[in-house]
């Protein structure tokens, strides 16, 4: 919930425990030099994937301290995608949340190092792949492990807000205070005195948003009914189409 083109939003590393063992950081080294990518003061082993759940995030090297980090490669698209997702990950940050080291660019892709913690420190057991812009409060504040696939349901609601609001994101917020208070707002006075619109958009899309962006995860509407009430204003509109 990074593959290709990234839009303009974050996509954060969150941590959990897990031992690795001596054999495996030794095999860390042995690396052929033909898979290894050189950016800045670090070397970034292409054959070394961290995680199970990524394609784009690699153990490296700084050549100075030679220390180990982890290495995510981001490809962007725009100038405005990269300075806000740049913003973003330098402004969050958290106990799950690994520690920003350094970003910087070549060519189209950013390269984002963090923080890689062997022999049982905080390390990657796997990776919870997020963006924070549009990830529910249980994603951002509770223990992943236990979120359930309305979670999903939550992010698809900012989507289609989105994408009926000249792709701004809620109420326009752009900084982590910004939306930590979002968040509480939402679980305080529910979303719909929360959430601004900012066109005019159709009243059974927002009903469905707000039903999708519920703070609860079981207030929220489920997969089988959404897909039914999406169906249903394709439907209508449809309709209204065709009678004009």
């Amino acid at each position: 919930m990074f593959a290709g083109a990234v839009p303009s939003r974050l996509n954060i590393l969150a941590l959990t425990n897990k031992q690795v063992s001596t054999q495996q950081n030794l095999q860390m080294c042995q690396v052929n030099m033909d898979q290894v990518e050189q950016f800045h003061d670090y070397s970034i082993f292409l054959s070394q994937r961290l995680g199970q759940q990524t394609q784009n995030v690699y153990l490296c090297k700084n050549n100075e301290n030679q220390q180990f980090y982890a290495c995510k490669k981001v490809k962007f698209v725009s100038k405005n995608d990269l300075a806000n997702f740049i913003h973003i990950i330098s402004t969050v940050v958290g106990n799950n949340v690994c520690k920003l080291y350094f970003n910087g660019i070549c060519k189209d892709h950013l390269y984002i190092i963090t923080e890689y913690c062997p022999q049982g420190e905080r390390n990657l057991e796997k990776f919870y792949i997020f963006t924070v812009s549009t990830a529910s409060p249980q994603v951002l504040y509770g223990d992943l492990n236990k979120c359930s696939y309305k979670a999903d349901i939550y992010s698809l609601g900012v989507l289609l807000y989105q994408m009926t609001n000249n792709l701004q994101l809620p109420n326009q917020y752009k900084s982590q205070n910004e939306i930590d208070y979002f968040h509480l707002r939402n679980q305080n006075q529910g979303i719909e005195k929360t959430l601004q619109f900012q066109s005019l958009t159709d009243e059974r899309v927002q009903n469905l948003i707000f039903q999708m962006m519920q703070y609860k995860e079981d207030d929220r509407i489920s997969i089988e009914e959404l897909v039914i009430k999406t169906q249903q204003i394709a439907y209508n509109q449809q309709q209204n189409f065709r009678l004009r």
